[in-house]
């Protein structure tokens, strides 16, 4: 398998667990998700800003601006649990309970919370919350 099918598994893997809230993740995992993350909603803000104004003139435009804000909210509130569940992840995987997670209703308590989940290693050996995850760098040193 190429490095790049295991990317596109890691980034698959959070919708694929979007409800599980057990067990961990592992911070290629995290890092894949936030980076496209944050490359789709930057690409689709702009797309947005672009093709629809602020203030809608007609009703064509101002239909087409409700549904957009419609399905764009739902997509989000689907992103926010599946970010969730992963970041629950993400935190058993350092030994620490998902609890924390509540830290990112927290203004700069959350960026601090996204930093640690970015950099900081996970245990590994078998915790509380199951066994260790593999990333690229210790697969690379197995192979």
């Amino acid at each position: 398998m190429s490095d790049l099918d295991r990317i596109a598994l890691y980034f698959l893997e959070p919708y694929r667990r979007c409800f599980d809230f057990s067990g961990r993740s592992n911070r290629l995992e995290y890092f894949i998700y936030m980076f496209v993350l944050a490359l789709v909603s930057f690409f689709t803000d702009i797309s947005i800003d672009i093709n629809l104004p602020l203030s809608p003139q007609d009703s064509v435009v101002s239909s087409t601006f409700w549904i957009v804000l419609a399905l764009s909210s739902a997509f989000g509130i689907w992103l926010l649990i599946v970010g969730a569940a992963l970041s629950v992840r993400r935190l058993h995987d350092t030994g620490n309970t998902g609890w924390w997670v509540l830290l990112s209703v927290v203004p700069l308590a959350n960026i601090g919370l996204i930093l640690f989940l970015l950099f900081k290693a996970g245990d590994t050996q078998q915790n509380t919350y199951g066994a260790a995850v593999a990333d690229f760098s210790r697969a690379a040193k197995a192979n």
